[in-house]
């Protein structure tokens, strides 16, 4: 019974004697302080400005729903700050995919806002 303690006693100060110590990287302030180059696969917004659905909102370069309804959500708070979204319904709008958000915007009401979901609808 000794001889497995021991036996494991002394690998475990042998492991920690052979552990080197790394040295500390050093990055330059220029790598601190630079612009980071944008993402590959950034989503940008194209058409209308998602007042019906002939002017939706046409989300490019989502990956799939996830990130286009995530896309939706930023576009809705760069525009109507402190909006909540009411509901969002799916529908077909001059044959593409549609997502309609009904917003609650603070001086407003209740407003649409419709986004063209083409490109990344069923995809996940």
């Amino acid at each position: 019974m000794k001889g497995p303690v021991i036996a494991s006693l002394v690998l475990l100060v042998a492991g920690c004697a052979s552990q080197k110590t790394l040295p500390e990287k050093v990055i330059p302030q220029e790598a601190l302080t630079a612009t980071p180059a944008p993402p590959k696969n950034r989503i940008t917004y194209a058409g209308g400005d998602g007042s019906s659905c002939e002017a939706s909102v046409k989300i490019i370069g989502a990956k799939g729903e996830n990130d286009g309804v995530d896309a939706e959500y930023l576009w809705i708070r760069q525009r109507f700050p402190g909006a909540n979204v009411l509901s969002q319904t799916i529908s077909d709008c001059r044959g593409h995919k549609t997502d309609t958000l009904t917003i609650g915007t603070t001086p407003d009401g209740t407003k649409k806002v419709y986004f063209d979901i083409s490109d990344f609808y069923g995809k996940f």
